[in-house]
C-alpha cells in the first residue's frame, strides 16, 4: 500500500472495534470509523461515529538523516521476494490528522472519550501506530484533545462531539529509487602452510 493511504488504513484499523453500552436488549453498540476522503462525500452515517481527517502533511528535518536505510514499503512495480531493498536519504514527515468522535449521547461521548485515553488507543505520551503493510511501528503523538463541543447533523439532530488532533511520525523515499546488492551466496577461502622463519607467501 502507498505513503498516506498506508497510514490512513493503520490508523483506521488502530480504532476499529470500539463500543458504547447500550440497552439491555440491544447490548453494546459498535462505533463505525470512517476516513473523511473520500467516503464522508456519499456514505450514510450511523452513530457513534469516529472521523478521521488528514489535516497537513509536512517535512520533518529535525528527524532527518543520511545514507541507505532498507524499506519494506516498495512503489508499485518492484517485486518483494527481489529484495532487501534499500532506498538512499529517506525524508520523514509528519501526518497530521483530526479525529472527532460524533454521538447522540454525551453518556456515549464520555465512555468513548475515556476509552481512547487508555495506551492502545490515544494516550497523552507514548502512543504508537502498528503498520500492517511492512511490519513497522510508528509513532503516534496526541497533540490536542479531546476538545468537546456539539452540532446538529442534516436531519437537525443534534450530535455531540470530541476532537482530537495527533501526529504520526512517517517517511518517504523520494530522492533515488529502492535498489537491491546481491546476496552473498559462498565464501572462498585460500589456506597455505608456512614453514617457521620463512616470511609468507
Amino acid at each position: 500500500m502507498v505513503w498516506l493511504l498506508a497510514e490512513d488504513a493503520a490508523l483506521k484499523t488502530k480504532l476499529t472495534g470500539l463500543s458504547v453500552t447500550g440497552s439491555a436488549v440491544e447490548g453494546p453498540i459498535p462505533v463505525d470509523v470512517r476516513v473523511s476522503v473520500p467516503e464522508d462525500e456519499f456514505a450514510d452515517f450511523t452513530y457513534p461515529l469516529i472521523m478521521i481527517t488528514q489535516a497537513s502533511v509536512e517535512r520533518a528535518p529535525e528527524r532527518e538523516s543520511r545514507g541507505f536505510v532498507e524499506i519494506e514499503t516498495l512503489p508499485e512495480g518492484y517485486d518483494p521476494a527481489g529484495g532487501p531493498y534499500f532506498a538512499d536519504v529517506p525524508v520523514p514527515h509528519d501526518i497530521d490528522y483530526q479525529v472527532v468522535l460524533y454521538t447522540r449521547l454525551t453518556q456515549h461521548r464520555t465512555e468513548l472519550v475515556a476509552k481512547l485515553a487508555a495506551f492502545p488507543y490515544l494516550p497523552e505520551r507514548f502512543g504508537f501506530l502498528d503498520m500492517a503493510n511492512d511490519l513497522t511501528v510508528r509513532r503516534l503523538d496526541l497533540l490536542g484533545g479531546p476538545d468537546m463541543g456539539s452540532g446538529r447533523d442534516k436531519d437537525n439532530k443534534r450530535l455531540f462531539t470530541a476532537t482530537y488532533r495527533i501526529r504520526v511520525s512517517t517517511e518517504l523515499f523520494t530522492l533515488g529509487d529502492p535498489v537491491t546488492f546481491p546476496q552473498v551466496q559462498t565464501v572462498d577461502i585460500e589456506m597455505h602452510d608456512r614453514v617457521p622463519g620463512q616470511p609468507p607467501g
